[in-house]
């Protein structure tokens, strides 16, 4: 027998579906201190492509996939646009063109 608990509204339902692309760059704007100098570089800078709920959904992603590949957490993280999920989008970005 499955008791559920929790109820979810039609809102949040279609909401969880709604899953967006966030482009997402990494150790953009990187401060180095150099002897009473501040400099910002970008010599270290990353971009990856996830798809999340939401921005915090996509940050906290984000945050967790960098430190993974790489054992350190990224110096910054800055979340640049979103786009839309659907299947055409899909098959344009990704599909190969494969001729025999």
């Amino acid at each position: 027998m499955i008791i559920y608990t929790h109820y979810e509204t039609k809102k949040e339902s279609e909401k969880k579906k709604m899953s967006k692309m966030y482009k997402v760059i990494f150790n953009k704007n990187e401060v180095l201190v150099e002897s009473n100098k501040v400099k910002t570089i970008s010599k270290n800078k990353s971009e990856m492509n996830i798809i999340a709920n939401d921005v915090l959904d996509c940050l906290s992603k984000a945050k967790e996939l960098f430190f993974n590949q790489f054992s350190y957490y990224a110096k910054s993280i800055e979340v640049v646009k979103s786009a839309n999920t659907s299947a055409n989008m899909i098959a344009n970005n990704y599909g190969q063109k494969v001729s025999a």
